[in-house]
Order: structure tokens, then C-alpha cells, then sequence
């Protein structure tokens, strides 16, 4: 399925991205885009994006890397604020992934049809992490806490476990560093 959009006008956007890459986007009149789903099986991105304007994260699928297609969404939209790149895993099938993440948020979906959740970047990030299979993402505030952040990166099933080898490690070596 293809849509067509048109871009009447000119459209001028300069964004300074977090990662402090400059983009520019300048359509010409009558310029189209065109927009596509991606194909299933498909090697991308899928992310997590929010915005100083409402309350809800984006959570998406794209080909692109994620600060262009923020800085894309940014321009596009009518937002005041830009779309800030909150997390991103990069998936040997993006379009899976970004169903399973959209799955466990479904009841918290603003609009069918609109990629927007009720629910925290950080849980969005989180639940990402979990889908993929490992924790990578860290919420912000917790690097002045090193034993929050290193407990952060532990999976947790919600059961309760003990500390594998590997884990226990990890503890004595910031012990170490933090006595």
C-alpha cells in the first residue's frame, strides 16, 4: 500500500538533532513524496521518539536511522516541539518487532491509526529493551546513581531471581570503584 503526499509550497526545516547532527529538509513546489510501508522481514530500526507538546511516545519501524526520521516527523508534522529520539534497537525484522512493541500497548493506543501511546518514554524504551531480548537503554537521571543504572541493565521478569555469575561480577567490579 502506497500513499502519495504532495508538499504545496516551500517547506524549510533546520533542526539541531541530540546527537548534534544539522539536517535540512527544503522541498521545492509541488514537490511528492512518497511513502511506503516496509517490507516484511525487512533489516531496520524501530524506536521510541517523544515531544515537549503532548504526553505520548511515538513508537515506529523505519529503514532510515531514527534521528532522520525524527527530524523527518518534525518537519512534517504541526508540532512546535521536535521529536526527540528517546531509544532505538536496530532488528533483522523491524516490522515484527515494531508489531510486538505496538501489541503490548494496544489498550494504551491513542488513535488506531497513528503510531502514538499513552505510556512513558521510558516504558516504551524499556519494553523495547525486553522484545529484543537484552536491556540496553538506562532512563535518564540514573548515571549520577551507578548502582541504579547497573541494576537498570539487569533483566527482570517481574518474579524475582537471583543474580547470575555474570551479574554478581558486575556488582563487586563497581564496588570496587565506588569504595
Amino acid at each position: 500500500m502506497r500513499n502519495r503526499c504532495a508538499v504545496l509550497g516551500s517547506l524549510s526545516c533546520d533542526q539541531q538533532s541530540a546527537r548534534g547532527l544539522r539536517l535540512t529538509f527544503r522541498a521545492r513546489p509541488s514537490y511528492s513524496v512518497e511513502m511506503s510501508s516496509i517490507p516484511l522481514g525487512t533489516k531496520g530500526f524501530v524506536y521510541c521518539l517523544a515531544t515537549d507538546s503532548h504526553g505520548y511516545t511515538k513508537i515506529g519501524a523505519t529503514t532510515l536511522h531514527p534521528e532522520v526520521r525524527a527530524f523527518q516527523l518534525t518537519c512534517a508534522t504541526a508540532s512546535p516541539h521536535p521529536f526527540r529520539v528517546i531509544h532505538f534497537r536496530e532488528v533483522p525484522d523491524c516490522n515484527a518487532a515494531e508489531a510486538a512493541l505496538h501489541a503490548r500497548f494496544a489498550g494504551r493506543r491513542i488513535n488506531e491509526s497513528r503510531e502514538f501511546f499513552s505510556v512513558s518514554p521510558d516504558e516504551a524504551a524499556l519494553a523495547l529493551d525486553d522484545i529484543c531480548g537484552d536491556r540496553q537503554y538506562v532512563p535518564a537521571g540514573l548515571d549520577e546513581y551507578p548502582w541504579a543504572r547497573l541494576f537498570a541493565t539487569f533483566p527482570d521478569d517481574g518474579d524475582g531471581r537471583s543474580l547470575t555469575t555474570e551479574e554478581q561480577a558486575a556488582c563487586r567490579r563497581l564496588e570496587t570503584k565506588t569504595a
